[in-house]
């Protein structure tokens, strides 16, 4: 038997449940109202070095608990998330890359890709991420969380996986290009992860018509 109970809580975050309650395991769920239209729009494209399979982890949401996908970046810093290992890299991309992650993580919509640069676009694509883009919400407060996926080359030839520092997406709707093909139109170019201006409006629209 389970016990729906609604109430405020005070000015610390508490809820009183009442003496029935007491000395009693309680596990609670708290349902949080998010303003998409006040969110940042986020595009991330994977250029990363994964396999198809290792793609095809992230649009299913592997590694990170009630995922429905995550997006992410990797730079070949292993698992670690510190802000000195992706500035020492000679690129100015990565830190701009790692900047668009820690904002993110506060909330925001996104528009996640996980297909190919186009100029590879010829070779075999088993799972038709070329072709397919999910849009969803990185929750307020999200924690950024190494998810090692199938490299397609072993960094630094140990045999180990790909470390994608990645964020949860939640309330997903997949796209395809035969949808929304103005939406992948030079989608995969420019940084990884960032915000977008010339893309926002039609996101938003693209997410709420889908989701609502």
């Amino acid at each position: 038997m389970q016990d729906q109970i609604t109430g405020e809580t005070d000015e610390r975050g508490r809820l009183t449940l009442g003496a029935e309650y007491a000395n009693r395991h309680v596990v609670a769920t708290v349902t949080r109202n998010i303003d998409v239209d006040s969110m940042p729009v986020v595009r991330a494209v994977h250029f990363l070095n994964a396999t198809h399979y290792g793609r095809a982890q992230l649009y299913a949401g592997h590694g990170i608990d009630r995922a429905e996908a995550i997006f992410g970046i990797d730079w070949g810093t292993g698992p670690v998330w510190v802000k000195n290992e992706f500035a020492d890299i000679d690129n100015a991309s990565a830190i701009k890359d790692y900047n668009a992650m820690e904002n993110a993580k506060s909330g925001a919509l996104v528009a996640a890709y996980y297909g190919r640069r186009k100029e590879n676009q010829d070779t075999d694509d088993p799972y038709n991420l070329d072709d397919a883009m999910v849009l969803g919400i990185c929750p307020p407060d999200a924690t950024i969380q190494a998810v090692p996926i199938e490299a397609s080359s072993a960094p630094d030839d140990n045999g180990g996986p790909t470390f994608v520092k990645a964020l949860p997406l939640v309330d997903t709707v997949e796209l395809t290009r035969n949808e929304r093909r103005e939406l992948f139109e030079r989608f995969a170019a420019g940084r990884s992860v960032y915000e977008t201006d010339s893309r926002e409006e039609m996101i938003r629209e693209a997410y709420m018509e889908r989701r609502y």
